[in-house]
């Protein structure tokens, strides 16, 4: 029998048709039951071999559908010898099957390739569903948090109860300071959490972030910083006074010699001990001066609400402004803004900013402050305190942040760098932009 299925096919059902023809001759010629029964039977047999040959494409579909269904990309379909349209489809089949086996391999190897950057990224990561159930942790978040992997975060709360609700508190877009004592010596955390959807059960993915080295190198930094203007300050008074010292008593008469001094020499003695006094008196200043710098406390670092920290300041600063001409505003992008801060010192820098800008308005008409909070493009927040005062000198701005330095009469040079030292402490950055006449704006970062 041919191997080309139409043939085979028409072969068949000319030889089925004959047979069902001599089985109606045989039913009414004869009356041999034995001969209609082989017949009959030689029939079904044909009738059964043409339904096999006809639903052999159907089962090979099927066959490749499971093969889709269970992943086995490794049969071959190849229907050769059966007519050129069973042969594209064999083709096609086997294209598909390809297809599929690359798709399926592309996706192993993204897999494989995302799960390593997981593992191998800088900050611990955790997900689970709403029951519980872990779905993915990376090595680092277990390191940081010294929990062993797990399955569920029941055996988290095993290990770490307070761990355990940090991650079911904590809500989705917000950020919370995690402390752990480890042998004696604190560890800031950071988490973040963001919930998405996956086979149609929601995840929630928390993102924890080790702040602890950042917090320190700040704090060292500022403290090389303090060190190195104290030094230089206490120098600068110091030497003057030794000098003079070394010079009035020379002046004083030896002890062999007479005792009288005559009117210059007195008066040279006087006007170096006022000297030395007038000098001594600015150490002690530039000391007490000094010791507000160095008595910064360690920031006591907290998720603050944005919009309840502008509101506190702003109440303070109205009530200082309420007797002036001044229109004084607040904008906020969004009242869900959070920052991790200490809140009293982030208010102190605030507030020392703004009464910079209200000095700075005392002989401009019209005069305007803007305090203003927005999340910048790099997902920062940004807090604005604009004014339309005179402005900063080219020539003076770059020296405003140092300590001590200050273009006012009666002003100490603590404020800005106070605020500078404080925002350090934080992790963060304060700028200034400024046009002479035109105004000024201080701008914090975090």
């Amino acid at each position: 029998m041919t191997k080309n299925f139409t043939i085979k096919i028409i072969t068949q059902t000319i030889i089925l048709s004959f047979t069902f023809l001599l089985l109606s001759i045989l039913c009414f010629k004869t009356d041999g039951y034995i001969s209609v029964s082989i017949v009959l039977l030689i029939a079904i047999v044909q009738v059964f071999l043409l339904i096999h040959e006809v639903t052999k494409t159907t089962r090979q579909l099927a066959v490749f559908f499971d093969s889709v269904k269970f992943n086995d990309y490794s049969l071959s379909f190849t229907f050769e010898g059966r007519g050129k349209s069973f042969e594209i489809l064999g083709h096609s089949l086997d294209v598909l099957n390809k297809q599929f086996k690359e798709i399926r391999d592309s996706k192993e190897t993204q897999f494989t390739f995302n799960q390593n950057i997981l593992h191998n990224v800088g900050v611990g990561i955790i997900a689970f569903d709403n029951n519980g159930n872990i779905e993915f942790s990376n090595k680092l978040f277990h390191n940081m948090m010294r929990v062993p992997y797990c399955n569920s975060l029941e055996k988290i709360n095993v290990f770490n109860e307070e761990l355990f609700k940090h991650l079911i508190e904590i809500e989705e877009k917000k950020k919370r300071i995690y402390k752990i004592d480890f042998n004696g010596v604190d560890q800031h955390f950071l988490l973040s959490s963001s919930n998405f959807i996956v086979n149609n059960k929601n995840t929630k993915l928390v993102v924890v972030q080790n702040i602890q080295p950042t917090i320190d190198q700040t704090e060292m930094d500022a403290w090389q910083k303090l060190i190195r203007v104290l030094t230089h300050e206490i120098m600068n008074s110091i030497t003057p006074i030794s000098s003079l010292a070394d010079t009035a008593y020379t002046m004083l008469p030896k002890s062999n010699e007479a005792t009288t001094i005559d009117v210059e020499t007195l008066r040279d003695l006087q006007e170096a001990l006022q000297t030395i006094n007038r000098r001594s008196n600015g150490l002690i200043g530039f000391v007490q001066e000094y010791r507000s710098l160095t008595a910064i406390p360690q920031p006591n670092l907290a998720v603050v609400q944005v919009s309840e920290l502008i509101q506190q300041v702003s109440t303070l600063f109205r009530a200082e402004i309420q007797n002036t001409s001044i229109n004084f505003q607040t904008v906020i992008s969004d009242s869900n803004l959070e920052i991790i801060a200490d809140s009293s010192l982030i208010e102190q820098v605030i507030l020392n900013l703004l009464k910079n800008a209200k000095q700075s308005l005392e002989h401009t008409q019209n005069p305007q402050i803007t305090l203003s909070v927005r999340e910048n493009e790099f997902q920062k927040i940004e807090m604005s305190i604009i004014d339309n005062g005179c402005g900063i000198l080219p020539e003076v701005i770059d020296k405003i942040f140092i300590p001590f330095f200050t273009t006012k009469s009666n002003g100490s040079g603590i404020g800005l760098s106070l605020s500078k030292q404080i925002m350090i402490m934080h992790g963060g950055a304060i700028s200034v932009q400024s046009t002479p006449d035109k105004g000024c704006a201080f701008i914090l970062k975090f």
